[in-house]
C-alpha cells in the first residue's frame, strides 16, 4: 500500500476507466465495475489494488502475489492463467506508468510542498499566473514571469527576467537564471540552472574571466535531477530539447545542446559544445570531451570516455569509447591472455 502520509490518491477508479485510460483491453467485461483503490507491485499489492507483469519470468511471482488486478501482455495473459480482473496492453510497464500518474498527480509532477508560512520575496515587477504555489523563503527577481499552474518550492530562487511556462515544477532550494523554461518542466531539489559556464583565456597575468553571454533553453517536458548543474551559454545557448530527462549530479557545460526525448543517467559529465541528437540514451559515469557530436538513437554505455564523435543509431562503451562489440571483444581477448599467461607460469613453476 502506497502511504498517505506522502502520497494522495486521486483514487479509486473503475477498471473499466483504468483501461480506458491506458489504452487497454479488459479480459473479461464484467470486471469493469470493480473498484481498484491503488497501485503497487507484484510484492506488496493488495485485494483491491492493480500490479503489472512486464515478463514471463514473474509468472511465478504473480500467481503468489495478492495483487487483485494486473496489467499484462496478452502472451503473458495466456500464460498466467487467470480469467479475469486483467488489463492486456501491448507495454504494460508504460501503462503502470501512466496509471500511477493517474492515482498520484502530484508524485507524477514532483509536486512540493509549498506551504504557506515564511517570508517570501517576490519583485513587484515579476508576473505570476493563475493558482502558482509558492513556498516559503522563495525568491523571485524583477521581470520574472511564472506560468499558470506552477509550483516553486521552498527556498528556491527564481532570478531575474526568467520565465517558466505552465505547470512547471521547481522543487526546493533551486537556482534558475538567464532560463526560458517551457510547459511541464520539473526541476528536483538543488538544481542550479544559468550559472557560468567555466570560461577563461589562459594568460600570464592570470586568466582572463570570459563574460557568458547567453541563456539556458528547457524546453517542455524537460526534467532535470536533484543538483544537476546547468551553465548558460557562453556566446548562445545552452539548450535542453523537449522531454528530454536528466538524472542527478549531472553536469552540462555552456553551449551544449541536447535534442528530443534523450535520457542521461546520474554523474554523466558533458563538456561545452558538445551537440546531441534526438532519443541519446547515456548510461552514468559518461564523460564526453567538449565539441564532439552524437547522433540520432546512439546509445553510450555507462562510465564510458568518449572523445570522437558517434553516429546515429551506434552504441558504443569503454574508455575511450568504440563501438560496443569491439570493445566487448576486446575485454574478452584480454581476459583469455590473462588465462593463458596464468596457466604458463603454473606449468613452469
Amino acid at each position: 500500500m502506497v502511504d498517505s502520509r506522502f502520497y494522495r490518491s486521486a483514487g479509486p477508479f473503475r477498471l473499466a476507466e483504468l483501461a480506458a485510460q491506458c489504452g487497454g483491453e479488459l479480459l473479461r467485461k464484467e470486471d469493469g465495475a470493480r473498484r481498484c483503490v491503488g497501485m503497487d507491485s507484484l510484492a506488496r499489492a493488495g485485494a483491491d489494488e492493480l500490479s503489472f507483469l512486464e515478463s514471463p519470468k514473474y509468472l511465478d511471482a504473480a500467481r503468489a502475489s495478492r495483487a487483485g488486478m494486473l496489467l499484462v501482455a496478452r502472451r503473458e495473459a495466456d500464460a498466467l492463467g487467470w480469467g479475469e480482473r486483467l488489463i492486456v496492453v501491448d507495454n504494460p510497464r508504460a501503462a503502470f506508468a501512466r496509471l500511477c500518474a493517474c492515482f498520484y498527480p502530484d508524485a507524477a509532477q514532483a509536486r512540493p510542498v509549498a506551504g504557506g508560512c515564511g517570508t517570501r520575496a517576490i519583485a513587484s515587477s515579476a508576473r505570476l499566473g493563475r493558482n502558482v504555489r509558492i513556498g516559503a523563503g522563495v525568491v523571485i527577481g524583477a521581470r520574472a514571469e511564472i506560468g499558470d499552474d506552477c509550483h516553486i518550492g521552498a527556498g528556491s530562487v527564481i532570478g531575474e527576467g526568467v520565465a517558466l511556462g505552465r505547470g512547471c515544477t521547481i522543487a526546493p532550494h533551486c537556482v534558475l537564471a538567464y532560463t526560458l523554461a517551457g510547459d511541464g518542466v520539473i526541476c528536483h531539489a538543488g538544481a542550479m540552472i544559468g550559472q557560468d559556464g567555466f570560461g577563461f583565456v589562459p594568460d600570464l597575468a592570470g586568466h582572463i574571466k570570459v563574460p557568458q553571454l547567453g541563456r539556458v533553453i528547457l524546453q517542455s517536458g524537460v526534467e532535470i535531477g536533484a543538483n544537476t548543474t546547468i551553465d548558460r551559454g557562453a556566446n548562445g545557448d545552452t539548450i535542453v530539447g523537449e522531454g528530454t530527462k536528466l538524472d542527478n549530479l549531472v553536469q552540462v557545460a555552456h553551449n551544449v545542446v541536447i535534442g528530443r526525448h534523450c535520457m542521461i543517467a546520474g554523474a554523466a559529465v558533458l563538456a561545452g559544445s558538445v551537440r546531441m541528437g534526438d532519443f541519446v540514451m547515456m548510461g552514468g559515469q559518461v564523460t564526453i570531451s567538449g565539441h564532439v557530436t552524437i547522433g540520432d538513437g546512439a546509445q553510450i554505455g555507462g562510465m564510458s570516455a568518449l572523445a570522437k564523435d558517434v553516429p546515429a543509431g551506434l552504441r558504443v562503451a569503454g574508455i575511450p569509447a568504440r563501438p560496443e562489440m569491439d570493445w566487448k571483444r576486446e575485454i574478452a581477448i584480454v581476459a583469455r591472455l590473462r588465462k593463458q599467461a596464468a596457466e604458463t607460469r603454473a606449468q613452469r613453476s
